[in-house]
C-alpha cells in the first residue's frame, strides 16, 4: 500500500513502525498509538486499519493475546473498507493461529479461509504461502498427513511465485521441515532425510535463529528415527543452548512440545522439565488454556512414571479445573472438523475461480442438512449485511454462541443417531426464536449454534436466551453422562450493542464466544450476555 500521500510526520511513524515490528515492541506501539490517534482525529480509516493491524501484530509477539484480538477485530473492518486486502489476509492468519492455539478449531479454519479468499482474489502470493503452510501443519498436527502434504504442496507453489520476498528462505524451511515431518510419521524415512539434505544444501546459510531451532529439532527426530542416537544427542545439546524464552510462545509451541515428548520417550528427563518449564510460563501469561492442559498431560505422565503421586493428583487437579473452562478436544473430532472445512475450502475455491463472491454464495447451499437451520457459511454472509444495517440505522445489534453441554459425552455413550437427534430437538427450539422478527439461528458447526438479534437490547436477548435455556429443560432429554445435569443443558454466551463504523462482524463473534468461555469456566448450563447497552 502507497503512504507517500501523507504529511511527513505522518511517514515518520510509518517507517518507525515498519523499522521497529518485531524487534523492538514498545517503540512499535507508541508510533501506532500516534498514528491511531492523528487519524481518529481526521477520520483516515486507512492510517486505522494499518495502525491497529500492526499493534496487533506486535501483540501477538508480546504473547498479549486479548489486545492482539482487540487490535485485530478493530483493523479487519478498516482494511476491508480501504481495500488492504494483504494485511486483511494476515490478520485472519493470526487471528486463526490464536482461535486454533485457544483450542477453537472451527474458528480458526474460518479466519484462514477467509484469509485464502483474499489470497485467491487478489493474487497475494507470500500471504497465500503462509495460510496455506499454516493449515498444512494443523493437518500434520491431526495425523491429516495427505491433506497436509497438499496444503503444504499449494504453499510452495505460492512461494515460487514470490521468490523476492523478505522470508522467502524462512518459508521454504518450514515447508520442508514440515513435508519431512510427513514423511517421518508416514515411516518414509529416505525421503525425510531428502528434505534435511534439501533444507542443509538451499537454505541453512541464510537462516535464522527460530528457523535454526526448528531444523535442529526436525533432525534430532530424524537421526532418532534412524536409530542414530549418537547424532540426535549431539542436536539435543545444540538445541539446550538456544535461548528459547524470547520468542513468540504460538510460533514456536507446537515444535517445543513434539521435541518434549520426544525427550520424554527417549528418556530424557532431565531436558524434558526444562523444555516443559520454558513453555509453562508464556502459555500461562498469554492464558492459553487449551496449551496449558497439553503441558499438564505431558507432565501426569512423567509423575505417573516416576511414581510421584503427590505431584501427579496436584497437576490432575489443575487439569480438572481447566477441563471445566473448555471442552475436551480429541484429534478425532478436530480431524473430522477440518475435513468438513476442507471439502468447504475446495468447492468455494472451484467457485470463486467461475464467478464473483456474490454469485458464489448465491449458489451455495445455505441450509444445515441434518437441523434444517442455517449454516456457518451463511452465517458469514448474513452477519456482515446485518451489522451494516445496524449501523445505518444506529440500532441494537447481537450476536448469540451457545452450545450443547458435554455433547461429546452424550454422542459416546446413546451413540451418534441419538446425538443426532438431540441437535435436532436443539435447533427445533431455536427455529421457534426465530418467530420474532429481526432473529436468525444457524447452525454453527457439531454442536455449536449461533443466533443473531436485530434490534433488541442486551437485557431482550439476555431474556430470549432465559427462554432458550428454559425450553431445552423443558425437553427432559436424559444425559445420564453430564456434569451439571441429568438431562441436556446448553451454554449460552452473547455479545449486545449499538455498533460504531468500525466494528467488525469478528469483534461480536469474539466477544460473545467470551462470554460462552466464562459461562463454561463457571460451570457451564448457565447464560451471559455482555454489552454497553441495557
Amino acid at each position: 500500500m502507497d503512504y507517500r500521500e501523507y504529511s511527513q510526520q505522518v511517514q515518520e511513524w510509518i517507517r518507525l513502525v515498519m523499522e521497529n515490528r518485531g524487534i523492538h515492541a514498545d517503540k512499535t506501539l507508541e508510533n501506532c498509538e500516534s498514528i491511531k490517534q492523528y487519524a481518529a482525529q481526521v477520520n483516515d480509516k486507512k492510517l486505522l486499519g494499518f495502525a491497529y493491524y500492526y499493534a496487533g501484530e506486535t501483540y501477538y509477539v508480546l504473547n498479549s493475546i486479548e489486545h492482539l484480538f482487540h487490535n485485530m477485530t478493530r483493523a479487519i473492518g478498516y482494511l476491508e473498507q480501504t481495500r488492504q486486502w494483504g494485511l486483511s489476509a494476515r490478520a485472519y492468519n493470526l487471528l486463526a493461529i490464536t482461535s486454533f492455539n485457544r483450542g477453537n478449531a472451527p474458528f480458526a479454519m474460518d479466519y484462514y479461509l477467509n484469509g485464502l479468499f483474499y489470497c485467491s482474489k487478489y493474487h497475494l502470493y507470500e500471504e497465500g504461502c503462509m495460510i496455506n503452510l499454516n493449515i498444512g501443519t494443523l493437518y500434520l498436527s491431526v495425523g491429516e498427513y495427505a491433506l497436509a502434504q497438499q496444503y503444504l504442496k499449494d504453499s510452495y507453489q505460492m512461494l515460487l511465485e514470490q521468490k523476492e520476498c523478505r522470508n522467502y528462505n524462512s518459508y521454504k524451511t518450514s515447508i520442508y521441515i514440515s513435508m519431512g515431518k510427513c514423511c517421518i510419521r508416514l515411516g518414509k524415512i529416505d525421503k525425510a532425510r531428502e528434505y534435511m539434505e534439501k533444507i542443509k544444501q538451499e537454505c541453512y546459510l541464510h537462516m535464522e535463529e527460530t528457523d535454526e531451532l526448528f531444523f535442529l529439532i526436525y533432525q534430532a527426530n530424524l537421526y532418532h528415527a534412524e536409530e542414530k542416537f549418537h547424532q540426535r544427542d549431539i542436536c539435543i545439546e545444540r538445541i539446550r543452548k538456544h535461548t528459547l524464552d524470547q520468542f513468540a510462545v504460538m510460533d514456536v509451541f507446537d515444535e517445543l512440545y513434539e521435541y518434549s515428548k520426544m525427550l520424554f520417550d527417549i528418556g530424557r528427563y532431565q531436558e524434558f522439565l526444562n523444555m516443559v518449564k520454558v513453555l509453562e510460563t508464556p502459555v500461562k501469561h498469554a492464558n492459553l488454556i487449551n496449551l496449558q492442559r497439553k503441558l499438564i498431560s505431558l507432565k501426569l505422565e512423567y509423575y505417573k512414571l516416576m511414581q510421584e503421586r503427590e505431584k501427579y493428583l496436584m497437576e490432575a487437579g489443575i487439569y480438572y479445573e481447566l477441563s471445566s473452562i473448555m471442552e475436551k478436544e480429541t484429534s478425532y473430532m478436530i480431524s473430522a472438523m477440518l475435513n468438513v472445512r476442507q471439502t468447504l475450502d475446495a468447492e468455494t475455491k472451484m467457485r470463486i475461480e467461475a464467478e464473483q463472491e456474490k454469485q458464489i454464495l448465491m449458489q451455495k447451499s445455505k441450509t444445515d442438512a441434518l437441523t434444517g437451520l442455517y449454516n456457518r457459511l451463511h452465517l458469514n454472509t448474513y452477519t456482515r449485511e446485518a451489522l451494516l444495517r445496524a449501523k445505518e440505522q444506529k440500532s441494537c445489534f447481537a450476536v448469540e454462541m451457545l452450545d450443547v453441554d458435554y455433547f461429546k459425552q452424550y454422542n459416546d455413550n446413546y451413540g451418534h443417531q441419538a446425538g443426532d437427534v438431540c441437535l435436532k430437538q436443539v435447533a427445533d427450539r431455536l427455529k421457534m426464536l426465530e418467530k420474532h422478527d429481526g432473529i436468525t439461528a444457524f447452525r454453527y458447526g457439531g454442536d455449536e449454534f449461533a443466533v443473531v438479534f436485530e434490534g433488541y437490547t442486551r437485557l431482550q436477548v439476555k431474556t430470549f436466551m432465559q427462554e432458550l435455556k428454559d425450553s431445552i429443560l423443558e425437553l427432559q432429554i436424559e444425559h445420564q453422562f453430564s456434569q451439571v445435569c441429568e438431562v441436556v443443558t446448553i451454554s449460552q454466551g452473547a455479545w449486545a450493542d449499538v455498533p460504531q463504523v468500525d466494528d467488525s462482524v469478528e469483534g461480536y463473534l469474539h466477544f460473545a464466544d467470551d462470554m460462552l468461555y466464562q459461562v463454561k469456566k463457571k460451570g457451564r448450563n448457565d447464560l451471559l450476555a455482555g454489552g454497553l447497552y441495557e
